[in-house]
Formats: C-alpha cells, sequence, structure tokens
C-alpha cells in the first residue's frame, strides 16, 4: 500500500512539474488529477412502516460522521418474499437483496432501508436471531430496524440508538467488521441493545483505517461526537 502511495505521489508530482513546461493544457490535466474525491453518496430508502423523525436523523447522522451526501428514495412496500411467518417478522439477508434492486448506482455509492417492522438473520446456531441491523461488509446494502431500540426508553435513548446503529451497519457496508475497544462504533452489540448506549458514536482507529482503505480518502476527523446537535 505505501509503495502504491509513494508511486501515485510521483505520478502527481510529474504531471504537477510538466504542466508548468508543457503550458495550459497540461495544467488543466493535472488539476483533474489532482481533484480531491467526491463524498461518499448514501442513499436512504423507507421499506414499509418507518418513523419519519428516526429516518432523518439518521441520514444527518450519516453525513456527520462519513462526510457523505444523502439521498431519500421514495418509499416502498416491504417484499413479501422477505416475510418470516413463524416470528412474523421480515428476514434481513432478504431485504438487503431487495435493496440492491433498488440502488441507484448512477447517483449513490450503498443504500440503507429504513424500517420500523421487526427483522431477524441467521446467527451461529439460531436460525432465527432478532436484530437491530444488517450490513453487507464490503458490499452495498444495509438495513436497519427501528422495532428493537424504541422500547421502554426516552426519544433521546432512540434517536442516539438510531444514528449509532445506521452509522454501524454503514461502517460494514464500507469495509469495517465487528471489532475496536469498549464504546467504539463497530463494537458488536452481542444480543443487547443496551450495548449501544455505552458507545462514543465514533469509530475506533483500527476501524477507520480499514473503511479508509477500502473506499480510497480520508473521513472526517472528529474528536468527540457531538449528540447535543441531534438531540
Amino acid at each position: 500500500m505505501v509503495t502504491r502511495l509513494v508511486r501515485a505521489g510521483a505520478v502527481l508530482l510529474f504531471f504537477f512539474f510538466a504542466g508548468q513546461v508543457l503550458g495550459p493544457g497540461s495544467q488543466a490535466q493535472a488539476k483533474r488529477i489532482a481533484a480531491p474525491p467526491q463524498p461518499l453518496r448514501f442513499c436512504f430508502a423507507p421499506l414499509g412502516s418507518y418513523d419519519s423523525e428516526l429516518l432523518a436523523l439518521a441520514r444527518q447522522g450519516a453525513e456527520y460522521l462519513y462526510g457523505a451526501h444523502t439521498e431519500l428514495l421514495p418509499a416502498s412496500k416491504l417484499p413479501r418474499a422477505a416475510y418470516y411467518k413463524p416470528r412474523k417478522r421480515y428476514r434481513a439477508e432478504l431485504l438487503l437483496a431487495h435493496l440492491e434492486s433498488l440502488l441507484p448506482s448512477d447517483r449513490c455509492d450503498i443504500i440503507v432501508g429504513i424500517t420500523s417492522v421487526d427483522i431477524s438473520t441467521t446467527k451461529g446456531s439460531v436460525k432465527d436471531w432478532g436484530i437491530l441491523g444488517l450490513g453487507s461488509i464490503a458490499g452495498t446494502t444495509g438495513v436497519v430496524s427501528s422495532f428493537r431500540m424504541i422500547r421502554k426508553v426516552d426519544r433521546a435513548t432512540q434517536k442516539r440508538r438510531m444514528i449509532s446503529t445506521v452509522n454501524h451497519e454503514i461502517g460494514h457496508v464500507l469495509g469495517a467488521p465487528h471489532g475496536g475497544a469498549p464504546g467504539c462504533l463497530m463494537n458488536d452489540a452481542q444480543g443487547s441493545v443496551k450495548t449501544i448506549d455505552t458507545e462514543s458514536g465514533l469509530l475506533c482507529e483500527d476501524s477507520r483505517k480499514l473503511i479508509e482503505a477500502h473506499i480510497g480518502r480520508a473521513l472526517p476527523r472528529i474528536e468527540t461526537f457531538d449528540w447535543s446537535r441531534f438531540l
């Protein structure tokens, strides 16, 4: 990786100095090569019933942490094929497949589905494990449900959980697995929504590095997550 970066820097320097010698055409080419990357583009897709306020906060939280541009897609129905009748909830991996078909790849790099219905997936020996969200690691899709994060807590806690969960699943989609020190955004909830309440809202350095390597650009540097702007 270091070798590649060094070589890339050498190429940029070559075109810069060549532009000074060869004239305006080469200068324009150097500017195009050296231009900063465009912001990440996240699409948010409401699925079935959803909480519009929590969805709006999820978008704001993603823009804040990842420096992304977000777009709200039209609401759509939950796919019947994803419904798991024995537990009366929806299979998250099938929702990801559905979201893949909704992704406008010309406008968005990833898509995140937001819903208020219960969702689940298979975890280890448990066939149908209820979850807050699921993200395809280094993929393009994630889905988050508010169903398990709103029970018996105040509205501020619900908002904080939604922002953290959405940013956690986006972290997976951008290439980071579970990990980091206690309190880091990419920690595994270990079956308890209360784990989220102890998180800082920020990526630990190891997760940040994995994501930045995957997307090929630096993320915003935030020392302390400013929850006051959302809660």
